[in-house]
């Protein structure tokens, strides 16, 4: 029979030295995911949005940690006009709550302005118009 620990003494390091490798291992998991709190409804998540529009994607590159979704409203139901053209900002990666934007698809965006840009991020309620019945459901149909 091999014996792997020669005394109680190394018994605990290795203990300890497993729990801690485990220990780093998980919260080094948790803290590289995107962790939104239970989505809000439409109305309210509107009501705390600087901007809630329909835009469809024409452009997209990252730039580092950000990435930027180029759009043209077609329809908004605040804080932009219909037909304007504006660069949205989110984090490069959904780990980081960035919005995966596609060019040539549609999206209700829910943005605010922060350092003079505008940001969206994945717990916005953020995401493609074909998936965003509750919203056009609740808020109607936007200004075009």
């Amino acid at each position: 029979m091999m014996t792997f620990f020669t005394s109680p003494t190394a018994s605990m390091r290795a203990l300890a030295m497993a729990s801690f490798v485990i220990a780093t291992a998980a919260i080094s998991g948790n803290a590289n995911a995107c962790s939104c709190m239970p989505q809000r409804s439409p109305k309210a998540a509107l009501a705390d949005a600087d901007a809630v529009f329909e835009a469809g994607v024409t452009g997209f590159e990252k730039k580092g940690e950000s990435s930027h979704a180029y759009v043209t409203v077609l329809g908004a139901w605040k804080g932009v006009k219909p037909g304007a053209r504006i660069d949205v900002t989110t984090a490069s990666s959904r780990p980081a709550c960035g919005v995966r934007f596609e060019v040539g698809k549609k999206y209700v965006i829910y943005a605010w302005r922060q350092e003079g840009r505008w940001r969206t991020g994945a717990c916005s309620r953020t995401a493609l118009s074909e998936d965003a019945n509750e919203d056009f459901t609740e808020l109607g149909p936007p200004k075009t």
